[in-house]
C-alpha cells in the first residue's frame, strides 16, 4: 500500500484568525451613553429621559428616534459594516473605519431627533417650553448623542 502524505498550507491562517478576533471584540455603540450625565433642568439623567421618549410614558407619546434613524438607515449601516470588512482585511486601521461610522449614525441619529415628523408637544408643553418642537428642548438631549468605538 502506498503511503499518502498530507501537508496543511496554513499561510495566512493566523492573520486571518488574528483578525476575526479583532472584528469580534470590536464594536462601535452609537446614541445616548451611560455616562451622559443628569438633566441640567432636572433630576433625571439625560439617559431616562432618551427612555422615555423613545418609549413613551402615561403621560407623553413615543417618539423613538433610536429605532427610527435604525429602521430608516439600516440597509446603508449595512453597506458601511461590508465596507469596513474590506477595507480592514486590506490594511485599514479597524478603529478609524468604526469611527468613521461612528460619526456618520451619530449625525443621523441626531438628524432624525431634530427632523422627523414626531407627535406634536401638547398645548401646555408649548407653552412651557415656548416651542412646539418635540425632543427639542434645552438641546441637552441631542447633544449628548455620540459614539464610541472599543477595539
Amino acid at each position: 500500500m502506498d503511503d499518502i502524505e498530507v501537508k496543511i498550507n496554513n499561510k495566512g491562517l493566523e492573520q486571518e484568525l488574528t483578525l476575526m478576533q479583532k472584528f469580534a471584540n470590536a464594536s462601535v455603540k452609537i446614541g445616548i451613553q451611560s455616562d451622559a450625565g443628569q438633566h441640567k433642568e432636572s433630576e433625571a439623567d439625560v439617559v431616562d429621559i432618551a427612555i422615555w421618549n423613545e418609549f413613551g410614558t402615561e403621560k407623553t407619546p413615543s417618539r423613538p428616534f433610536i429605532r427610527q434613524c435604525f429602521a430608516d438607515h439600516q440597509g446603508l449601516v449595512e453597506q458601511h459594516l461590508q465596507r469596513i470588512v474590506l477595507r480592514v482585511t486590506k490594511g485599514s486601521d479597524l478603529r478609524r473605519e468604526l469611527a468613521r461610522l461612528g460619526q456618520w449614525y451619530e449625525g443621523k441619529q441626531k438628524q432624525t431627533l431634530r427632523h422627523y415628523p414626531w407627535k406634536p408637544n401638547a398645548k401646555a408643553t408649548i407653552k412651557r417650553k415656548k416651542s412646539s418642537k418635540p425632543l427639542i428642548d434645552t438641546g441637552q438631549l441631542v447633544n449628548s448623542i455620540r459614539y464610541q468605538v472599543e477595539v
